[in-house]
């Protein structure tokens, strides 16, 4: 269950560590009262706040007026989540998870006057469709989204942007596996986890698009495209597959399959500090107790986890290329890419029926380095897709959009 609730700019990033932060505190009570006053029974629960390696946004409190500028957004908001605390259910009162997901509506831009034309009032024209941007980990990388962004803007697109995961997306957590022995008792935990990380982005996502809906009616109606980079390039999928009738077509940039190996497996593991896992090797197998060496698992081993945690993770993208490889792709992914491993691009490549792709010869930080200059590519890619949607009648709206 949860609410939208408005959000008035501008606002800071805060990444949760094991101090204290007051901003945090106070944001989580306002929106804890506010799900007490709009959800019932949330008063009677015990509300389980975001945790260490959260991150998530909070008014800045700074008593300047925001000037109006053409690339702040029309809108800003974010979705209050609570569900129930799993193996909780005697709990008295009952705990409740409570998360939360920032976004922030961009309306198309004016055309641009020639010079030599008179001067024309600046009217927000009507969007041709409406984009939902995913952004990299903690919001990154904010040059190209920025840029992107208003790229999409001239070409007379709405952008409904993520600001970043849902808060708990890079919450820290270490799960212990046996370097030998039994593996599968290991991996429900896992497997819920990175499930319930990928669910919330999903269902954040589509509150967020009936949110602009019944804010911008001109909206209602109109195709749906969906772009994701990097963390949300991993997300795209799960949010797709949420809604697949609704997408026109999806650009995946920097994304991958399998969120356990990319997750574990990334050069970006301590940066993120997220997921991580810690291989316990027999006592048998150390001096005195403390392991010679770092243990490491065979190939054969990492593959035994992989096969497993594929069968225990439904909503891994992996599971889900069954459902939205109907809708149109664009990938682009580097060839030696290691944050989002080139592998796991080119599985999600094999498994969506080899759609179009852009490969790039080089690493995750090239490809976004030198994104901007293919900013026209992606749009055009869009617009092709847009020309025959545009002929076919209106979908039905979702039920609860107004």
């Amino acid at each position: 269950m949860g609410t939208i609730e408005p959000v008035k700019p501008p606002i800071m990033a805060i990444h949760l560590s094991s101090r204290e932060s007051a901003a945090a505190a106070r944001s989580q009570k306002e929106d804890w009262d506010l799900l007490c006053t709009r959800l019932a029974g949330a008063a009677d629960c015990a509300p389980q706040f975001e945790k260490s390696g959260g991150f998530l946004f909070v008014p800045s409190y700074d008593d300047e007026p925001v000037t109006p500028s053409p690339s702040r957004a029309s809108l800003m908001f974010r979705f209050i989540s609570a569900r129930r605390a799993a193996g909780q259910a005697n709990a008295k009162p009952p705990a409740v998870i409570v998360e939360r997901t920032w976004f922030a509506l961009y309306d198309p831009l004016p055309p641009k006057s020639k010079p030599g034309d008179p001067p024309v009032a600046e009217v927000v024209p009507d969007p041709r469709a409406l984009v939902v941007l995913l952004p990299g980990m903690f919001g990154t990388p904010t040059d190209q989204i920025v840029g992107l962004t208003r790229r999409l803007r001239q070409e007379g697109y709405s952008v409904l942007r993520m600001m970043s995961q849902p808060s708990r997306f890079t919450e820290s957590v270490t799960y212990a596996l046996p370097l030998d022995g039994d593996l599968a008792a290991a991996i429900p935990p896992i497997a819920a986890d990175l499930t319930d990380r990928a669910a919330e982005a999903a269902y954040a996502v589509e509150s967020a698009v009936l949110y602009v809906q019944q804010e911008r009616p001109a909206l209602r109606g109109l195709p749906r495209f969906a772009i994701g980079m990097s963390g949300g390039a991993m997300l795209l999928p799960v949010v797709v597959a949420r809604e697949p009738e609704a997408y026109t077509g999806a650009v995946s940039i920097a994304g991958g399959v399998d969120y356990l190996r990319i997750l574990t497996t990334s050069n970006y593991v301590d940066w993120i500090n997220a997921v991580r896992v810690k291989w316990i090797a027999p006592p048998a197998a150390n001096a005195g107790g403390i392991p010679a060496v770092k243990p490491a698992p065979s190939s054969q081993r990492l593959e035994e986890l992989a096969k497993l945690y594929r069968a225990a993770a439904p909503l891994d993208s992996v599971n889900l290329m069954v459902l939205v490889k109907g809708v149109p792709w664009l990938m682009l992914h580097g060839t030696t890419d290691k944050a989002v491993p080139a592998s796991t691009g080119e599985e999600m490549w094999e498994l969506l029926g080899k759609p179009e792709r852009i490969t790039i010869k080089g690493g995750h930080e090239w490809l976004f380095m030198t994104l901007s200059g293919r900013f026209n590519t992606i749009t055009e890619w869009i617009d092709k897709r847009l020309q025959p949607a545009a002929a076919t009648p209106a979908r039905a709206q979702p039920a609860g959009a107004r």
